[in-house]
């Protein structure tokens, strides 16, 4: 199959997928369950990851046309850059996809069981769907993308520094030949090239970071449901307890009676 033919293969599998979410999400709402709102912000959340990929994309070929229009898109630097670009790109809307593809599997096993069971398989839906790694997983990515992106920014601001010296350095030793003052000279096109591309990073750098911010905010939502799970569970265990203790009461009160002659009671 052609690369469009795929693409469109995953595009329909993407969006047979999401329908199934929206339709747990529609299901658990009108049963009226806590978790519609928990799935809801679930669509939200990876509505945001699909325009963090489609924004990546765009600004990385707005900087591919920029960089052509000066005639800097053959030099190195450049090359060299947008590779790195590209790939990560490339990689993150391969994670995204996955991701989806997870959440929307685990939205139709949910589904399917209700179909046989019942509303009890909508019981504790959003954490039935066992996205705690998966956001764990983002947040750690996100913080550590963010981190090359970076390093890159860095190695980009070495690199200008170096240009900047080198060309400061000839040309006042040209002015010092020539008796003139000591000055410094304007940015050159490979600067011109490493200020957009530290945009581009820079960008790609605040993008991942709010990624690892939502995926802890989503993490937090399902410890606060693992804490009030814990509490129900625990006043559950109490009122056996309590009916167990009950139920031993009445049995030795029995033993009792039954020990006591009649005449005695």
């Amino acid at each position: 199959m052609s690369k469009k033919g795929n693409q469109r293969k995953n595009q329909v599998t993407n969006e047979a997928g999401m329908a199934d979410l929206a339709k747990l999400q529609e299901l658990l709402s009108k049963n009226g369950l806590a978790d519609a709102r928990l799935v809801e912000q679930l669509q939200k959340y990876i509505q945001e990851m699909d325009a963090s990929v489609k924004n990546m994309e765009s600004e990385l070929k707005q900087i591919k046309q920029e960089l052509a229009d000066i005639k800097a898109d053959k030099s190195e630097l450049s090359k060299n850059a947008l590779k790195d670009l590209e790939n990560d790109t490339s990689s993150f809307k391969h994670f995204v996809d996955d991701f989806k593809k997870y959440v929307c599997s685990k939205a139709s096993e949910i589904l399917n069981n209700f179909k046989s069971k019942g509303i009890v398989a909508l019981d504790n839906a959003f954490e039935k769907m066992g996205l705690k790694n998966n956001f764990q997983k983002q947040k750690e990515m996100g913080l550590e993308r963010a981190a090359k992106m970076q390093k890159s920014i860095d190695k980009l601001n070495v690199i200008n520094k170096e240009i900047n010296n080198t060309i400061t350095h000839a040309k006042n030793i040209g002015n010092a030949i020539a008796g003139r003052q000591l000055q410094e000279t304007p940015n050159n096109k490979q600067q011109t090239i490493i200020k957009m591309l530290c945009a581009l990073y820079e960008s790609k750098k605040r993008g991942y970071i709010n990624m690892s911010e939502r995926a802890d905010k989503m993490l937090d939502k399902l410890e606060k449901i693992s804490e009030k799970a814990s509490v129900i569970q625990k006043l559950s265990n109490n009122k056996q307890k309590i009916m167990e203790d009950d139920r031993k009461d009445e049995q030795s009160k029995d033993k009792i009676l039954k020990a006591v002659p009649e005449a005695a009671r």
